[in-house]
């Protein structure tokens, strides 16, 4: 349960954090300054890191079958071998990304129509 909070608040934390990093970068783009380049380039890295600390998170949500977490309750199973727990994690990016407008469907269908496929 700690490791779900852990995650989404490095979650939260790595948005806030691109949210000030725009700011910083557009202040730095208009006055020109050393120390904003920099700010921004260590942001990017710190925000890698606490995405990947909020994905671990989650994969050990879906490996452990912690089911307080309603994502790993919907689509997990206590019974399933741990390689198929893990893989689950990315089964999910259809459905979180379709509603922000990442859904990559149509671009396969394109490219399977200009080989001739059906799509």
């Amino acid at each position: 349960m700690l490791s779900i909070e852990l995650g989404h608040f490095a979650l939260v934390l790595a948005f806030a954090l691109a949210v000030v990093q725009v700011c910083v970068s557009i202040y730095a783009w208009q006055r020109p300054n050393q120390g904003g380049y920099n700010f921004v380039q260590q942001a990017s890295g710190l925000q890698f890191l606490l995405v990947l600390l909020s994905f671990a998170a989650l994969t050990t949500a879906f490996v452990t079958s912690d089911f307080s977490l309603k994502l790993a309750y919907e689509h997990s199973h206590s019974l399933q071998p741990t390689l198929y727990k893990f893989t689950s994690v990315w089964g999910q990016s259809r459905r979180i990304n379709a509603p922000l407008g990442f859904d990559l469907n149509p671009v396969w269908r394109s490219r399977g129509d200009r080989r001739g496929e059906p799509a």
